[in-house]
């Protein structure tokens, strides 16, 4: 399926309202256009965090952030690089997600 074909604006809204289903019933959304929305969304926010990971460096300059805050802001956001990463392998290891494949 095409990301063309996705008929909401997931990358720019904070929750895909393809998730909510009501609004997908509403929207007449299947379970196919609402898994396009969802992996839209997610390539987004990991672009824009690999974004804010490039210029952290130049962020922090530009804030004037002490070598301590800076340091801080490095941790947390390797700390959100890993939560991202055991996200992640969490979906691909999860019986969730394979029962669920499974029965369509």
């Amino acid at each position: 399926m095409e990301r063309a074909n996705c008929p909401m604006t997931c990358s720019s809204s904070p929750v895909c309202p393809s998730v909510n289903k009501t609004e997908t019933e509403s929207e007449g959304i299947g379970t196919g256009e609402a898994i396009v929305c969802i992996e839209d969304m997610v390539e987004t926010r990991v672009r824009r965090y690999q974004q804010f990971e490039n210029g952290l460096d130049r962020l922090c300059t530009d804030l004037r952030l002490t070598p301590s805050a800076h340091l801080d802001l490095r941790r947390y956001a390797h700390g959100m690089r890993s939560w991202m990463r055991g996200d992640l392998d969490w979906s691909l290891e999860t019986i969730r997600y394979r029962e669920h494949a499974h029965s369509q």
